[in-house]
């Protein structure tokens, strides 16, 4: 490939010493260079090359005389001389004569002294690329295309910015000058052919065959030798024709379809070998998406769908991110997706992570039932889609589950730890969190072994936080929710399920604890909870706190919305006992605001027949709520509850049935040693429920002990409140400033950042007109 048009750049070897050398690869201008430089030399110079004739003897002559500050040697390519050259030439390296040497990489033999060497100064790729006004110096200019654009596509490459050049003013657009470079004659394909990949052996040739198929080739696929080797022969060989990346390598584009199209056309049989060791490599090191795509691009379907069923089996791709999932779902066809066991459980995988739960159902029912290797895939995947559906606890999945973790069944450790999550999960469903937290744990051992599973770790750590809320242990499940909830922010941002997941559990222990939080917030959550991977417990938890925050705030706007979102999703998305829990809250809010009759009639059923004990242990809670709303007792049910969630030790339940068991039992103030006991447990939120039966004075001060006067509005406005005109959060702020708290101990106690602490103290410094903490203390003191 010979340059169209010639850019006057030595001016690059000026200033740079007596000894240069320059050196990159083929097609930067390095003999162009030299060879301006040594028609503009004013004295003595003497230019070899590979083709020059005896250019040992040439160089012998020309030393003894010529060795002063005046006089200049030129050696072009100095890697095609013989090695006795290049040896004599270092040995009598001059004293004074100026020397310019080009090559394709810095020092072409391996014996030249590195202190020789060093005396250099170095040229290389990176200064030889043309920039911007010098591209503009070649190009003709073009209505659509910049020289920004050019140099995006050559990255400076002169002999590339020239074949551009030359097919500028034909093109279009960038896409359609693309295309004019890599039609017939394929000069560019030409280059590759003879410049890179004949002078490639062995692995550096299969390593170019790899960049020509990708667009980057991962590093993660190679050892450490390897990579180091790799990354030598980029910079030496290929240097100035790759894109740098940190974890990838990369030819220019341009050069990696000419390359392909080298390939093609001079080694089908070559290319076909090399796109199936490359499709070994990536599921050797588990990039099985890779594989997929590359199988497909060769035309294997078989062996790309049965690729599926490597590196742990089809169970496997549970653990992927959604947006994993949908990538590899995208590579097939709608029909062989139709036709195949393994593509229609990837399909499935798909639905059930974008919360299209009805969808994986039509397809567990259509394969989940057939007589294959995959009972056990589809045994889960009906487990976790009965799980979106509450269905779980009362079909015989769980005994089947159960029955096969007890098994000596040969399954990976993947699979052991789904199976035991979905187990603890479907407990705590059905309020057995003794043996809910047991099958988390070993979960959580078996994912342990794996290699790759931060996302169910995390997700298990979301599921043993609600085991800790069920147990009453609010600081411990709010401690490992913080934890967990840096790990999602540094691996999974964009995981809308988990987040969602860790933040209802978040909410729960806030709203059980006695912080209060924002409708407008609440809001958001349900929006959210309605478009994605969402299960019965979810809304279950979610829906009764948004309510009971409503009635603590006195807000009841969003309530008819909310009644409708919900029915709207279940509707789509069918959920056992869905209809049974927007009847229960339906009734705790009519009987409290008969006004909202109208409103919430039409989700009120006829429970007469539902066996309640049978119901999930949320239902239970709300219908307990009821009951204390109405003064309606079934002492008998509550005592049935209480002592059946004792057993499981679910505390929240047990707690809430023997304080309503109190009330309606003796329809009077509750004992102190049983307030002590719901107060020890940190459930703010009960007492304030029951408040009627709890001294005022003694609900006042537990209440300040627990930090939460700023949340709930015991009488009056307090002296402090008329005074100061500090809002309940500031008020908040101010008493845990008080308590000489930094501005960390402030955020972590109320649950907000620190950020929001420093503009709560603003807007106190401002309202009571000091400039320190010291005298915003002092001034209500």
């Amino acid at each position: 490939m010979n340059e169209y048009h010639v850019i006057v750049r030595d001016s690059l070897l000026d200033n740079k010493g007596r000894l240069v050398w320059v050196y990159g690869q083929t097609g930067f201008g390095k003999t162009t260079i030299l060879r301006q430089k040594e028609l503009n030399w004013p004295n003595n110079s003497l230019w070899l090359d590979s083709e020059s004739i005896e250019p040992l003897d040439q160089l012998k002559a020309f030393l003894p005389h010529n060795d002063e500050v005046s006089s200049a040697l030129f050696i072009d390519d100095i890697h095609r001389f013989r090695d006795e050259f290049v040896d004599y030439f270092f040995v009598n390296l001059p004293k004074h004569c100026n020397i310019y040497i080009s090559s394709r990489q810095f020092s072409p033999a391996s014996n030249i002294n590195l202190i020789v060497l060093n005396r250099f100064t170095v040229i290389d790729f990176h200064q030889l690329r043309l920039n911007l006004t010098q591209i503009d110096e070649v190009l003709t200019p073009h209505s659509v295309i910049s020289s920004s654009d050019i140099y995006l596509m050559s990255l400076g490459w002169p002999v590339l910015i020239n074949l551009l050049s030359a097919k500028l003013p034909l093109a279009r657009d960038i896409n359609h000058l693309k295309n004019l470079v890599n039609r017939p004659p394929n000069v560019l394909a030409n280059y590759a052919g003879s410049h890179l990949i004949a002078l490639a052996k062995g692995f550096q040739r299969q390593f170019l065959g790899w960049c020509a198929i990708v667009d980057t080739l991962s590093k993660s696929l190679f050892s450490v030798v390897e990579r180091g080797a790799l990354d030598d022969y980029c910079e030496h060989e290929l240097n100035g024709l790759t894109v740098y990346h940190d974890d990838a390598w990369q030819l220019l584009p341009l050069l990696k379809h000419a390359c392909w199209i080298h390939f093609s056309r001079d080694d089908q049989d070559g290319l076909h070998a090399l796109y199936e060791s490359l499709v070994q490599r990536c599921l050797e090191h588990g990039d099985i998406q890779l594989a997929i795509k590359l199988l497909l691009d060769i035309g294997e379907k078989d062996k790309a769908i049965a690729c599926l069923s490597k590196m742990g089996g089809l169970l496997e791709w549970i653990s992927h991110g959604q947006t994993n999932l949908i990538a590899v779902y995208q590579l097939f066809e709608q029909q062989d997706i139709d036709d195949n066991e393994s593509l229609a459980w990837l399909a499935c995988a798909v639905h059930y992570k974008s919360g299209n739960v009805a969808k994986a159902r039509k397809i567990i029912n259509k394969h989940g039932h057939k007589d294959s290797n995959n009972t056990l895939v589809w045994m889960v995947a009906d487990s976790l889609v009965k799980l979106h559906e509450g269905r779980l606890f009362e079909s015989n999945n769980y005994d089947k589950l159960e029955a096969f973790s007890k098994s000596t069944a040969n399954a990976a450790p993947f699979a052991r730890a789904i199976i035991y999550n979905l187990m603890g999960i479907t407990l705590l469903q059905a309020g057995n969190n003794e043996r809910g937290h047991d099958a988390l744990v070993l979960a959580k051992t078996f994912y342990q072994e794996l290699s790759e599973a931060q996302y169910s770790m995390a997700f298990m750590k979301v599921h043993l936080s609600h085991s800790m809320v069920l147990g009453a242990q609010l600081d411990s499940a709010k401690a490992l929710l913080n934890r967990t909830n840096a790990d999602i922010q540094l691996h999974f941002n964009q995981d809308k399920s988990i987040r969602l997941s860790l933040q209802i559990v978040k909410l729960e222990v806030n709203f059980l604890s006695g912080l209060s939080t924002a409708l407008r917030s609440v809001d958001q959550l349900i929006k959210r909870l309605s478009h994605s991977e969402s299960w019965f417990d979810l809304f279950a938890t979610l829906y009764p706190i948004a309510i009971k925050l409503s009635v603590q705030q006195n807000n009841l706007t969003y309530l008819p919305r909310w009644f409708s979102t919900a029915a709207t999703y279940f509707q789509t998305n069918p959920i056992e006992y869905a209809d049974v829990l927007l009847s229960q809250l339906a009734k705790l809010l009519i009987v409290k605001f008969p006004k909202l009759n109208r409103t919430l009639a039409s989700y009120l059923i006829d429970d007469s027949k539902i066996d309640i004990q049978q119901l999930p242990w949320r239902i239970q809670s709300i219908i307990v709520d009821v009951m204390f709303e109405e003064n309606q007792w079934d002492l008998d049910l509550v005592t049935s509850m209480f002592e059946q969630s004792k057993l499981n030790n679910n505390q929240l339940l047990a707690t809430q049935c023997k304080v309503m068991l109190v009330i309606g039992k003796q329809q009077s103030m509750l004992p102190d040693v049983l307030i002590e006991e719901v107060s020890g447990q940190g459930l703010i939120a009960l007492l304030w429920q029951v408040q009627a039966f709890i001294p005022k004075q003694k609900l006042a001060m537990l209440i300040r002990e627990s930090n939460r006067q700023s949340l709930f509005t015991i009488s009056e406005p307090t002296v402090l409140d008329k005074q100061s005109g500090l809002s309940p959060k500031e008020l908040q702020v101010h008493k845990l400033l008080c308590a000489s708290m930094r501005n960390k101990e402030i955020a972590l106690k109320m649950d907000i950042s620190e950020q929001t602490v420093k503009f709560h103290l603003k807007n106190i410094y401002r309202k009571l007109n000091v400039k320190s903490r010291k005298e915003a203390i002092t001034k209500l003191a």
